[in-house]
């Protein structure tokens, strides 16, 4: 095989994931890979660089979850507003935050061989990083689902019994995430892709993980609509019935049983805004909060399917941009930033995927900025 391509034959199946290998055969009989990791290729050589910096971006994001929980733990419920809602999202984030720190002091290496990407089964660092990451993303998804629910129950049928749903919520939001991970880990597994934390490998992972991500922060945002809509809906009812007091007041319209009646409906309609409005007053938080995962879900999934992508589509043989960018690898001697033209037809993104870390790895600093409360400060 030309530099920098490597024959396959040199190293025999030995452990590590064998499907992220990035090879292709050139003809019939010869198999040439590209040098592990692949991000080293198909991204400029700042990548190795930038990628870091998620990491250390998680270590605030740490601190803050961690300084919440304590705060839940020793401040009394009137200066924590401490709520099994709220622990449950902060516990996932500082879970998620884990998955950043632990290359930190690990140190991991991507490789198994100079073709072959490591996995959870040869390197103990990738099994922990990636068993956090996807019990803190989907832990974070699960709990911002519940807190949306709960907002719409209140604000929608003003439903009361707390106590029914903080029982459903405690067992769907630590038995959901738990059950995907039992599943997930086992079946799929997970192995380094694109940075030192360790993400589902393969086409599988979609059914066994991501596709439930993706459901549940959809629905979140589902249901954050329709919520905000129905809030806006009484909004007007509202403003409609204060208009129409206007117009009764000055005896313009209707006999005195039509008016009373008219001044019932929009004072009815006055007194349930001004309960939605208290709610709101209350809740504000979780509508932010399903906004950020929502989107950052979405943007998620975007590298996720494009990685996928990139390894899987080798497998049906070369295409035209993988041909073009396996010359230009070869005329230059390997260097891939003269090449990052042709490996754009890869699907793969270096700005995305380096947004996406750094959108990760600070969102539990954002959501924790964003439940912090001026009594926290005074309790302490």
């Amino acid at each position: 095989c030309p530099a920098p391509f490597v024959n396959a034959e040199l190293y025999p199946p030995h452990g590590g994931q064998l499907d992220a290998r990035f090879c292709a055969a050139p003809v019939p009989g010869l198999t040439c890979c590209l040098p592990c990791p692949i991000s080293q290729w198909v991204f400029s050589s700042s990548f190795p660089t930038q990628v870091p910096a998620a990491n250390w971006v998680a270590v605030p994001s740490f601190i803050l979850t961690s300084l919440l929980l304590l705060t839940y733990a020793f401040l009394p419920e009137e200066k924590s507003h401490r709520h099994y809602l709220s622990i449950g999202l902060t516990v996932s984030l500082l879970l998620m935050s884990l998955a950043f720190i632990v290359p930190l002091s690990t140190r991991p290496h991507q490789c198994r061989d100079a073709i072959t990407p490591n996995n959870m089964y040869t390197d103990m660092s990738c099994a922990w990083s990636g068993a956090l990451l996807q019990a803190g993303a989907m832990g974070t998804a699960v709990w911002i689902l519940l807190r949306s629910i709960w907002t719409a129950l209140r604000i929608i049928l003003d439903f009361k019994r707390t106590d029914l749903f903080r029982t459903v919520s405690l067992a769907f939001g630590i038995g959901f995430p738990a059950l995907l991970l039992a599943i997930a880990m086992p079946v799929t597994g997970v192995s380094y892709r694109l940075w030192d934390v360790c993400i589902p490998n393969g086409t599988e992972a979609f059914v066994t993980w991501f596709v439930w991500l993706i459901v549940v922060a959809g629905l979140a945002g589902v249901i954050l609509i329709i919520t905000v809509g129905y809030c806006v809906w009484k909004f007007a009812l509202s403003a409609l019935a204060g208009s129409a007091r206007g117009r009764m007041s000055s005896g313009s319209v209707g006999g005195p049983g039509k008016n009373s009646r008219r001044r019932a409906i929009g004072r009815r309609r006055r007194v349930e805004w001004g309960r939605i409005k208290r709610v709101l007053y209350l809740q504000w938080r979780t509508v932010v909060f399903a906004f950020i995962v929502t989107n950052e879900t979405i943007f998620f999934a975007l590298v996720f399917v494009s990685q996928t992508a990139a390894v899987q589509r080798n497998i049906g043989g070369i295409t035209p941009e993988d041909e073009a960018w396996g010359i230009c690898l070869i005329a230059t001697g390997g260097d891939s930033d003269a090449c990052l033209d042709q490996s754009s037809g890869l699907g793969l993104s270096e700005g995305r995927v380096v947004a996406v870390l750094l959108l990760a790895a600070s969102l539990g600093a954002t959501l924790s900025l964003l439940m912090i409360r001026t009594s926290m400060f005074e309790g302490w």
